[in-house]
């Protein structure tokens, strides 16, 4: 049974009610984008996901059969000029013959241009191929969002960057952290090869033992999706970090559900803005990095919300107020990202969202280093608990703000 507690501070106007620490919770399934996704790609990329749903609809519509008339040409050299005989009838023929189970097992290449191209042996039920691929970031920058390598950077790095180094706090946690500490880190680290093993093995080293509420592997299934309804792909962080739904006033609760209530799950964190992920093994740091896009948009979409709760119309400061770490098993290599929404390019257009990397903490000195650095492990220590404090007093500070609005529209409306 998960432990009840209570914030001690109390939000404006209203009594803040118990929370319980969420759970683990086992969600999700396969990914499978519906035909709209496909259609409203501007740029399709060759993946194994693409090739797997052009192997679906030539399965769905396999091309007609023909019949050919035998033609004997006496010019042969004239009748290759023009083109060769008409091989339309002929297409996917192989495909044909292992439907009616009348061919064995072959390697045949796909032919890419053809309607009817054969089944790809590329996509296996044992191991999907991952759906953070070429067309996914295709498909986020079509709805403005965009990685580090484009768009402006937030306003208030000036805040952030002093966050990002303390000298007396480095000098504590290397006296806490010892080399007999970094060699156990170090141990640990060799055989990492999934998000969970990053998560017992190196999360704790990092974050240290303070309390936060925050709930892991979790399925944003109740936020708005934030690209297009027709898509099927929601954020699944890792970790993230939020508030109790207690704290929040009912109204900005019930008005902002589907921006900052991740999931159906009543008691879960609402409001996050701080998220962990983790580059696995199996495919590769493109698939965190697609991950990190889509966590931090739900979160500076989430802080959004709460700042403009109430306002006549939406402001856009430009600064972050959310932040994720992408954490690289591959190379030890943690980064720090940051995440802010822009204001729509047209009038009643979408909003943007960007995401910029602010730092990169490297581990070891060299990639084929088995040892550690430990000055840069304290150093991305000390970042990663300052940030997710920072985080923090952003969300509790926007949550307070909304609160006293909702409070002075019940008061108003009481009287």
């Amino acid at each position: 049974m998960a432990s009840e507690y209570t914030y001690k501070t109390k939000r404006a106007g209203f009594e803040a009610r118990p929370c319980a620490r969420p759970a683990k919770i086992k969600t999700g399934k396969h990914h499978h984008f519906p035909p709209a996704y496909w259609d409203d790609l501007s740029t399709l990329w060759v993946t194994p996901r693409a090739l797997r749903e052009l192997n679906r609809r030539n399965k769905a519509n396999p091309p007609p059969e023909q019949k050919t008339t035998g033609v004997l040409h006496q010019n042969i050299a004239g009748f290759a000029r023009h083109g060769g005989p008409d091989l339309t009838d002929i297409r996917g023929y192989a495909h044909r013959l292992r439907a009616n189970g009348r061919a064995k097992e072959t390697n045949d290449r796909p032919n890419l241009n053809s309607s009817s191209m054969t089944e790809s042996t590329e996509s296996r039920e044992s191991w999907p191929p991952s759906p953070f691929d070429f067309n996914f970031e295709q498909h986020m920058v079509n709805h403005n969002l965009t990685d580090y390598d484009t768009g402006p950077r937030p306003n208030n790095l000036g805040d952030i960057g002093p966050l990002l180094y303390h000298w007396g706090r480095q000098r504590a946690a290397l006296r806490e952290f010892s080399e007999h500490d970094m060699k156990n880190f170090n141990d640990a680290h060799d055989p990492l090869r999934w998000e969970g093993d990053v998560m017992r093995a190196i999360l704790p080293a990092i974050a240290g033992d303070r309390q936060y509420l925050t709930a892991r592997n979790v399925l944003f299934d109740n936020m708005d999706l934030i690209t297009s309804a027709r898509q099927t792909l929601r954020p699944k962080p890792i970790f993230y970090d939020g508030a109790c739904p207690g704290e929040l006033h009912p109204s900005v609760k019930s008005s902002l559900s589907g921006l900052i209530v991740p999931s159906k799950a009543k008691r879960l964190p609402v409001a996050p803005n701080f998220f962990f992920e983790a580059s696995p093994l199996s495919h590769g740091l493109g698939v965190a990095i697609g991950k990190i896009t889509l966590d931090g948009a739900h979160g500076a979409r989430a802080m959004h919300a709460l700042q403009n709760y109430g306002r006549k119309e939406p402001m856009y400061d430009g600064n972050a107020y959310t932040f994720t770490f992408g954490y690289n098993a591959r190379n030890a290599t943690l980064k720090l990202y940051a995440h802010h929404v822009t204001a729509p390019a047209t009038p009643g257009g979408r909003p943007g969202y960007r995401m910029t990397k602010i730092r990169r903490y490297r581990m070891r000195r060299r990639p084929e280093c088995k040892n550690m650095n430990r000055e840069t492990f304290c150093e991305a220590q000390v970042t990663f608990r300052r940030i997710r404090d920072f985080a923090k007093a952003q969300r509790d500070r926007f949550i307070n703000e909304a609160n006293a609005r909702a409070s002075d529209v019940t008061a108003t409306g009481s009287d």
